[in-house]
């Protein structure tokens, strides 16, 4: 399989192509335009079904750098918080607090349903929790940073399974969004007042189709984009700040609780580490598992073999992989989740993942 490694530039250059096509896309297709399917999604769809192709026949594999990827969704999703405005909250009344009341009581459902279909299916109701509020209520930010937690907890695949949970959701709601609230609007012939028809420009006609596909052209004060960019930098920051005073809070908070605890009869921290050695039972299993393992990793090509025991082995950071092979951080990532993957169905599925 062909493997196409793009490094971070060509990453933004990818995102910016694909964005003018989706607007191509949505001006040329009457349907699209008239139910306010976002030229994003067009083009971001265009993408995934060709590369789901390439992938699916085996003719190639593409990897991205995702160096930018953090800072991207980081101003994204601080630009949403510049949209809250108080007074709009306070007029909205009893629908606003409707929309949290079945916000509050969904994401538990979520989790419970999810983790419910998991368990039918005999797998873990972690991955549920990944597909449930993680996914549909956070997001694929959200997804992307609890996915390795769940991991961690035990949950094989908890990333990748959350990550894609969001990135469905997103697709759907935005083909369903656009077509409801346009269905909603002819319905109860909603219409902008005059107050609000004078302050815009642009015709009610010309914004609906603007949320479709974007005006080709771009006018903006300087002083008031480089002020607005200004505080956006400067409320990433004081975000991630917050963000840490927020974490040291709430593990603080827990050991004070935890040693309180064990203050009144519970059971107390203990300060040993715990004894590594395993048993007997479990040296068996062990040498069962290594025995198995070394059938399977013998299965292997000798190039995908050399490339376990240069990370898992002798230890090898994933950039000296890559240096030493010639490769991106991202392709040797991949190569490495394809073939943990190949191992996990040749030991027996998800029950031997311990191996």
């Amino acid at each position: 399989m062909l493997e196409i490694s793009l490094n971070m530039y060509h990453a933004v250059a990818l995102g910016a192509f694909l964005f003018w096509l989706g607007g191509v896309i949505t001006s040329k297709i009457s349907l699209l335009n008239r139910y306010c399917i976002p030229a994003p999604l067009v083009g971001g769809l265009c993408f995934s079904i060709v590369n789901c192709i390439l992938y699916s026949t085996g003719a190639a594999s593409i990897t991205f750098d995702d160096t930018l990827q953090s800072v991207f969704m980081i101003m994204f999703f601080t630009t949403v918080g510049f949209t809250v405005s108080i007074p709009a909250l306070l007029k909205g009344g009893k629908a606003v607090l409707l929309c949290l009341l079945v916000a509050v009581v969904m994401i538990p459902v979520q989790n419970f349903l999810g983790g419910g279909v998991m368990a039918l299916f005999g797998k873990d109701p972690l991955l549920g929790i990944g597909c449930g509020s993680i996914a549909l209520v956070g997001g694929p930010g959200t997804a992307a940073a609890y996915g390795p937690e769940l991991e961690a907890a035990g949950a094989v695949g908890g990333s990748v399974v959350s990550i894609a949970a969001a990135t469905f959701g997103l697709v759907a709601g935005s083909l369903m969004g656009g077509p409801t609230a346009r269905r909603l609007i002819n319905k109860y012939g909603l219409r902008p007042d005059s107050a609000s028809l004078r302050a815009s420009a642009p015709s009610a006609e010309v914004l609906a189709t603007d949320v479709a596909s974007e005006d080709e052209t771009f006018s903006s004060s300087s002083p008031r984009f480089v002020k607005g960019f200004m505080v956006l930098l400067l409320a990433v920051g004081i975000g991630s700040q917050v963000s840490a005073w927020l974490t040291a809070l709430t593990r603080n908070t827990a050991l004070n609780r935890a040693r309180s605890n064990a203050r009144h009869g519970g059971a107390a921290l203990s300060e040993q580490t715990p004894s590594q050695e395993p048993g007997p039972e479990e040296t068996v299993l062990q040498r069962e598992r290594r025995a198995v393992l070394q059938r399977a990793l013998e299965e292997l090509p000798a190039g995908s073999r050399a490339l376990l025991y240069r990370k898992y082995y002798y230890r090898q950071s994933t950039a000296q992989v890559a240096a030493e092979l010639g490769l991106t951080e991202r392709a040797v990532e991949g190569k490495l989740y394809r073939l943990k993957k190949r191992l996990r169905k040749s030991l027996g599925g998800e029950g031997h993942a311990g191996t």
